[in-house]
């Protein structure tokens, strides 16, 4: 009798710590600088185990002294070895602004590790066969992301990969540039060093350290490519993965960018008027510095925007004015040329094969591509504006003045200089035309000025260069082609959006819904298929260096002769020359006209 109470007893004891997930099977890892322990999660759907390491810090909390620096290696410095410095769950987001509802931190140079249960976790010591292991990038337009919103269960469970989720500093605290010889680009740094974590200590998780794939999604995509051309990053990976962002569709001298230091310095006076003055501000930036790193994060966060201060009535409101302002205007900030990180224009880097040569550009492989219809995020921009009042609503953009004055602001950030009447009727014409008998203009045609300026053009810009300067490196071009259930069929809406693809690469959740659910639905009985080939193609590419999926029998690589791309969707098809005609006319006709090159000036990707 005393036996079988013991038993129950025992029984109930088990189960209920499990029920709080106390107990778990997930190996442990020492290291010099600490104790990781893991956490048993079940994949979406299927339920099956895999391995999650939240929480691991790869840098020093960037705070204090430490703010608007270069990020420094976490160590075991006044640390007992022993001490757990890992989490059982998400730890906060990098700061960031306008965004309720969700924890954020300076502290924030985390990282997190997802392993397969099938994990060799000797690896380290008997060779055994290690996995394959791809690091994410989160976009979010330099300014705002988080870890938590990508989980990739089935990824890891179905596909056998580690997966590492990566945060880094963004917006002010990201990507401030002081300007002279002072550190910028903290954000890009901050990306390196976790991936630099993940070289030298995946293998103990069994990943294969010498053989990582990178890869993110809009600003992270940008990301991505920037750190592939990067000094830096040599060495550190094997492939890249550019899901719409590649670093030629950024122009990355911005021409404020000392004024936007100089905008938040005087936004919590951390500088008296001697030290405004240009003359004097380099001999007192170290004193100004200093200054911002002392004050609370929440003076900082928000510098004040640059807006007329008159009132306009309602009817004087210019959406093409306001999207330029949301997406180009002081509140934006991004990475900035600054000799080390990012030497050089990237276009300048690209036509450098020398320069490709010595920093390892040539020797990767790449799998670049965006969505069809890029162009919808301007429907969730547009709410996000002050006269959009947070409604999703198309028709304004089928209004002709409103019509014309967008495309032409969208158009506007590919110049760096005042851009003639010519070119600017040429835009007008080829995006609000032809028009209906109403006098409307084509909604998703004034849309896909969106597409071709910031994602089009750059992309195949950036893989013809490549493949020009060196032929034998491998680079596969992709156009995300899927056209899902409508939740309006009477809507002109139609296409993959910015951002779809990526419900079906990672888990499904509420935090990446409003990217579609606007207007279309997803994990339809129709679109299903479509999660094994895009999860089956990315981690066979960072397996073997090729994309490929049961749905299609090859993949060619693209070269400048052919062009040839894949066409993903339900029913991939191989084609050539993705949307040649719209490539010409940024790349060709309008550079042409308007007597200069292809490139586009400061704009902020989300």
């Amino acid at each position: 009798m005393a036996s079988e109470f013991r038993n129950v007893i025992t029984f109930l004891v088990l189960a209920v710590v499990s029920f709080n997930g106390l107990v778990f099977s997930a190996p442990e890892y020492q290291f010099s600088f600490g104790r990781i322990t893991g956490v048993d999660e079940r994949a979406q759907d299927t339920l099956k185990t895999y391995y999650a390491y939240y929480g691991i810090p790869f840098a020093e909390p960037p705070i204090g002294s430490l703010r608007f620096r270069s990020p420094r290696p976490f160590s075991n410095r006044n640390r007992d070895p022993n001490q757990v410095i890992s989490s059982t769950g998400f730890r906060a987001g990098c700061i960031q602004a306008n965004i309720p509802a969700i924890e954020t931190s300076e502290d924030c140079l985390h990282l997190n590790v997802f392993t397969p249960t099938s994990v060799n976790t000797n690896n380290n010591n008997n060779g055994g066969a290690l996995k394959k292991v791809m690091v994410w990038i989160h976009g979010g337009g330099f300014v705002f992301g988080r870890a938590v919103e990508y989980i990739p269960s089935r990824l890891v469970t179905d596909y056998d990969v580690i997966v590492v989720t990566v945060q880094y500093r963004l917006g002010i605290f990201g990507f401030l540039n002081p300007g002279g010889d002072k550190e910028t680009n903290y954000g890009l740094r901050d990306q390196i060093m976790g991936i630099q974590w993940v070289k030298d200590n995946i293998r103990q998780f069994g990943g294969d350290g010498n053989d990582i794939t990178i890869f993110g999604e809009s600003a992270g995509s940008t990301s991505v490519s920037l750190l592939s051309l990067s000094p830096l990053s040599k060495g550190l990976f094997t492939r890249v993965i550019m899901q719409s962002g590649v670093a030629t569709a950024q122009f990355l001298v911005d021409a404020k960018s000392e004024d936007k230091f100089m905008q938040v310095v005087n936004s919590v006076k951390c500088a008296s008027w001697v030290e405004q003055l240009a003359y004097f501000r380099d001999r007192f930036k170290d004193d100004i510095l200093d200054c911002l790193r002392s004050k609370r994060a929440s003076e900082i966060l928000n510098p004040p925007r640059d807006v007329k201060t008159e009132n306009k009535e309602e009817e004087d409101f210019d959406l093409g004015e306001a999207f330029y302002s949301l997406i180009n205007g002081d509140q934006s900030i991004a990475p900035s040329i600054d000799g080390i990180v990012i030497p050089k224009n990237p276009e300048a880097l690209l036509a450098d094969k020398n320069y490709l040569q010595a920093n390892g550009v040539l020797d990767r492989s790449y799998l670049v591509g965006f969505n069809n219809a890029e162009g919808l995020l301007s429907l969730i921009v547009f709410a996000l504006s002050p006269n959009g009042g947070a409604q999703m609503d198309y028709r304004v953009f089928s209004q002709p003045d409103v019509a014309v004055s967008y495309t032409k602001a969208i158009a506007s950030t590919m110049f760096n200089q005042p851009v003639i009447d010519d070119v600017m009727d040429f835009v007008e014409y080829e995006y609000t035309y032809p028009r209906g008998d109403n006098g409307k203009t084509d909604v998703m045609n004034v849309l896909s000025v969106f597409n071709d300026v910031y994602y089009v053009a750059p992309t195949v810009q950036f893989v013809r260069a490549i493949t020009t300067i060196s032929p034998s490196t491998p680079v596969f071009l992709y156009l995300f082609d899927h056209y899902p259930e409508v939740i309006d069929p009477s809507s002109p809406l139609k296409g993959s959006t910015h951002g779809l693809e990526i419900a079906y690469e990672f888990d499904k959740g509420p935090l990446l819904d409003p990217l579609f659910s606007f207007y279309a639905k997803v994990d339809t009985p129709t679109d299903r298929p479509l999660y094994n080939i895009v999860r089956n193609t990315w981690t066979q590419f960072a397996k073997t260096g090729r994309p490929s999926s049961q749905e299609y029998s090859s993949w060619p690589r693209f070269n400048p002769q052919d062009e040839f791309y894949m066409a993903i969707s339900t029913n991939p098809q191989v084609k050539q020359r993705v949307f040649a005609k719209k490539v010409d006319l940024w790349t060709k006709i309008l550079p042409k006209r308007a007597g200069m090159s292809f490139r586009s000036r400061g704009i902020r990707l989300y």
